[in-house]
């Protein structure tokens, strides 16, 4: 009987499987998508590295406490500088894995979400006792009412999810955990390890932080069917208090660590916090509720869609509010008076708790609503069904049962055809952007999104990729000319706040136009220039990327002492900002010639962003310009580790030899020889390290295979005449004179260009006792 029970149970979860399968397999072998995926093959978080030793050298050198900066300026004013402890040495797992193959990273987070999808599944069984034929059904049905969601297209097609797809199936193990154990106290180490499996996968990221609040309200709810208030406390608490555990650990080491929330306007705290719980949140929350009921409209840029009232008693505004409330009233009412109601209770609580940390509930974030949010929310609306089925399902007419089962039927027809087109969207970048932009709304967004269309048509068909640079510009003027019409008078702090209320958007869009002298020098970027000082007054309304690029603009103007104090004040505001700490330091270096000062920027950049190439290439220019030849030389091997970059090693193995560090040279050596073992100039290199080891063996056979490529590709004048020069006096100090002159005479045919060159070789060919 239960081989014949697991074997049935085997075919619904192989015909869930197939289904998902179905639906997005076409999907693996698309390129990189440039909508966040950039920081898997640019490599923008973290390197990825050729060997485990290089990737414990990496997290060994760098540590595991980089901060990362969530940002989008146009979605909201609002940053967020967290540190994820597990962030870097996952990353360094999997990219030592999948390399830069996207096809890896594609198939690593659909296997991630079948597994999910396996896990939903034996959830939703575990509430139907009599598992007969139509029961399965229903149980495949809901399974894949939620596994084919098209809300889930973007969690399972963005690669960069893949952490918190991880982080959902401990969510999904744990919480099949508790239904099947709960209760059941038969182990003494399960209290112990349950906290841990909870803070593992918080230390990724932090999505599932409503799991311990979950399972406390499920768990209390199942205790009120049968038992007293005060006995249901005690009952929940017993079942829940591993999950508790770690949730104030965690709580704990967040209050300790470098969190930061970075919000525009310096508002009262009060009236900002009242207006996000009970005005922005629910406008969110109902926005959640229509996406996932009615998931017509799909787009990266989902917060574009979100509605908001123009002031704080606006009816939609209140409508959303009193919806929320009801959302929540209401089931708890009914439970009150009828304990078999308990599902909605559950269904419309633990949809509430799991939306929460992304509905600018917990605290603000700089997104107001993403399609990958929705991954846990929608589960417990599936949950909520399931569980109604299956106290009322088995009891039902047979006529109800197969109408349910048609219903639910069609339902999934539609989930799934709506996933796989929508999955078509993400075959490429052109086909995503073009995507975007014809679902848009909004001009501001179609502008930055062709704008963004024309940036990838470059590589392409450069015409075009002009002509869409020309109708982004429009569009963002359309959106000025629109943004200037309107008039709002009483909009709630809050909008200000997160530089979403008219005069903040209009901030955002002469932000946006004014990129173009940037790029095109023929703009005159006067025009922008005045088109921002008309606005200075608002300057608590501008955002840290639109404050840089105004000092910028004042830069170009020549008018430094203002642009400086933007700078500062930027920096006063949002301290911890990448790019204001990197204008600081170049400003400082370049402009105010003040290197004490580019040090200080340069010290709290290198602290909070440690694996940033921008920040460790200025250390570079620093110590340069400060002629510290250790310092340079130790952050040229620092910043080759980072960004894999032959330059910089150069640098490091050069000024190694120079101070005579032989033991950071053979290390920076190596490196060279792994990443271009035919590259000239590292063999030349790697030669001069070997004769300063006095291996002259190793060292004729580098510097002769350096000269064999450099002859071939008749490149670099300068460095052949070192290569030929080198192994002239080499051969010469082993005592093979007929050699030496060989290559002096070689060396002299790359002196044409260099008179002090000649001279050399000349003055060596003499010591020889040889006329050339």
């Amino acid at each position: 009987m239960n081989q014949r029970l697991n074997s049935k149970t085997l075919i619904g979860l192989f015909i869930c499987t197939g289904i998902v399968l179905s639906i997005y397999t076409h999907s693996l072998n698309r390129p990189w998508i440039f909508y966040d995926e950039d920081a898997i093959y640019n490599e923008t978080v973290s390197p990825i590295s050729s060997s485990f030793l290089e990737a414990v050298e990496v997290i060994q050198t760098f540590g595991i406490t980089n901060n990362l900066s969530s940002s989008n300026f146009l979605y909201s004013s609002n940053s967020v500088n967290r540190i994820n402890l597990l962030g870097i040495p996952i990353r360094s797992l999997t990219g030592l894995f999948f390399g830069k193959n996207p096809f890896f990273y594609h198939l690593f987070n659909l296997i991630l979400h079948i597994l999910n999808t396996c896990f939903v599944f034996l959830i939703l069984k575990t509430f139907f006792l009599n598992l007969t034929f139509i029961t399965r059904l229903i149980i495949i049905l809901l399974t894949l009412s939620w596994a084919c969601h098209p809300a889930h297209v973007e969690s399972v097609l963005l690669s960069t999810n893949a952490n918190a797809t991880l982080s959902y199936l401990v969510f999904f193990i744990l919480f099949y955990d508790f239904l099947k154990t709960r209760g059941k106290n038969n182990s003494k180490l399960k209290p112990v390890i349950l906290p841990f499996c909870f803070l593992l996968p918080m230390l990724m990221n932090e999505y599932i932080i409503a799991l311990p609040v979950i399972l406390f309200v499920y768990s209390f709810c199942e205790n009120m069917k049968s038992n007293s208030l005060q006995q249901s406390v005690k009952n929940t608490i017993k079942e829940t208090y591993p999950y508790l555990t770690g949730f104030f650990i965690y709580l704990i080491y967040f209050l300790l660590s470098s969190y930061k929330f970075s919000q525009a306007s310096p508002f009262n705290s009060l009236i900002l916090f009242f207006e996000r719980i009970f005005w922005l949140s629910p406008q969110i929350f109902f926005h959640y509720i229509k996406l996932i009921f009615f998931p017509k409209i799909l787009s990266i840029d989902q917060t574009s869609f979100v509605l908001f009232g123009e002031s704080l008693f606006d009816p939609y505004a209140i409508f959303c509010f009193l919806f929320m409330f009801l959302w929540l009233l209401v089931p708890l009412i009914l439970f009150l008076k009828n304990k078999k109601t308990y599902w909605l209770l559950i269904t419309s609580w633990l949809f509430f708790i799991s939306i929460m940390p992304f509905s600018q509930f917990l605290s603000p974030t700089y997104c107001m609503a993403a399609e990958r949010y929705l991954y846990t929310p929608i589960f417990f609306i599936v949950f909520g069904i399931a569980l109604a089925l299956s106290q009322e399902f088995l009891n039902s007419k047979a006529v109800i049962k197969y109408l349910i089962t048609g219903f639910l039927s069609l339902i999934i027809l539609l989930l799934s055809v709506r996933s796989y087109i929508r999955t078509s969207d993400w075959k490429d970048n052109i086909s995503l952007i073009k995507s975007t932009v014809e679902t848009s709304c909004n001009d501001l967004y179609k502008g930055w999104r062709i704008k963004a269309l024309s940036k990838e048509m470059r590589a392409h068909n450069l015409n075009k990729a002009k002509k869409y640079s020309i109708k982004g510009q429009n569009y963002y003027y359309t959106a000025l000319k629109h943004l200037k019409k309107e008039k709002y008078t009483n909009e709630p702090l809050i909008l200000k706040s997160y530089g979403l209320d008219n005069e903040s958007l209009l901030i955002k869009t002469i932000h946006l136009i004014s990129y173009n002298t940037f790029t095109d020098p023929e703009d005159d970027y006067r025009k922008y220039l005045k088109l921002f000082n008309r606005y200075e007054k608002y300057l608590d309304r501008f955002d840290p990327k639109t404050l840089e690029v105004y000092a910028n603009l004042l830069i170009k103007n020549g008018e430094i002492d203002r642009s400086k104090k933007i700078f500062l004040y930027a920096y006063e505001r949002f301290p911890t900002s990448p790019f204001i700490l990197l204008s600081l330091i170049r400003f400082e270096r370049e402009i105010d010639k003040n290197l004490n000062r580019a040090k200080k920027y340069l010290t709290e950049g290198l602290k909070l962003y440690p694996y940033s190439r921008e920040i460790l290439f200025e250390t570079l220019r620093y110590y340069q310009l400060e002629n510290n030849l250790a310092e340079y030389a130790r952050h040229s091997y620092l910043y080759g580790l980072r960004a894999h970059s032959k330059f910089t090693y150069h640098e490091a193995l050069t000024g190694f030899l120079t101070l005579g560090d032989l033991t950071n040279a053979k290390k920076t050596t190596d490196k060279l020889l792994k990443l271009d073992p035919n590259d000239p100039k590292t063999l030349y290199l790697s030669g001069s390290y070997y004769i300063k080891k006095q291996d002259y063996n190793q060292a004729l056979a580098l510097l002769n295979q350096a000269y064999s490529i450099i002859r071939q590709s008749g490149s670099d004048e300068q460095l052949a005449f070192n290569i030929t020069n080198t192994i002239a006096h080499l051969y010469l100090a082993l005592g093979n004179t007929t050699e030496s002159l060989h290559f002096a005479n070689e060396a002299l045919n790359y002196t044409k260009n260099n008179p002090e060159n000649l001279v050399r070789v000349k003055k060596f060919i003499n010591t020889i006792g040889i006329s050339p």
